[in-house]
């Protein structure tokens, strides 16, 4: 409920970091703030992009796990994502954490479909995404950066400091606070 309040603050016009601490990126707060004239009239509206975007997850593992395994090892995988206690934790809940597993893993899908220069600025914009809902979202990118190759790394980090540069942009003014808070 605090992401729901935070987010019906930002849709009022308050400003994070500078109205109101707040502990994280501001990706979450942001979203809630577009989905509070929903969430006014129900809820648990809130919760839907978490569970779709946990179903988004799950298939993800399983399009990652079909280039290395059989149908039935893929399938396998995108079942142990489903029922993994963080899975099921987070998809009932209203938090940046099914945010950050989408957009993560959709860079991971986008670096490994297709070998090129456009797919490698995809999965930036991804992953910049996946960094301004959670900052720990950085601990992947030595991973992301594997996958993406020697030829496409340093356009894959270009694209996702930009995409993160882009969205952290309206809070430049209270960096210093953004900085304290989180």
């Amino acid at each position: 409920f605090v992401y729901l309040l935070l987010g019906h603050a930002v849709n009022r016009g308050r400003i994070p970091y500078q109205d109101f601490l707040f502990y994280h990126p501001p990706g979450i707060v942001m979203v809630m703030g577009v989905l509070d004239p929903l969430v006014q009239r129900w809820w648990v509206v809130g919760r839907i992009p978490s569970l779709l975007l946990d179903a988004g997850t799950c298939a993800l593992v399983f399009l990652v796990a079909r280039r290395f395994l059989s149908r039935a090892g893929a399938i396998t995988a995108g079942l142990l994502c489903a029922c993994s206690p963080i899975m099921l934790v987070t998809g009932t809940r209203i938090i940046p954490d099914d945010y950050v597993m989408f957009f993560t893993f959709l860079a991971i899908y986008l670096l490994m479909v297709k070998p090129t220069y456009l797919f490698a600025i995809l999965a930036g914009v991804a992953f910049g995404i996946a960094i301004v809902f959670k900052y720990p979202a950085v601990l992947l990118l030595p991973a992301a950066v594997l996958v993406a190759g020697k030829r496409r790394w340093p356009v894959f980090l270009a694209a996702t400091g930009i995409m993160t540069m882009l969205l952290l942009a309206p809070f430049l003014s209270n960096l210093h606070a953004l900085y304290e808070d989180t």
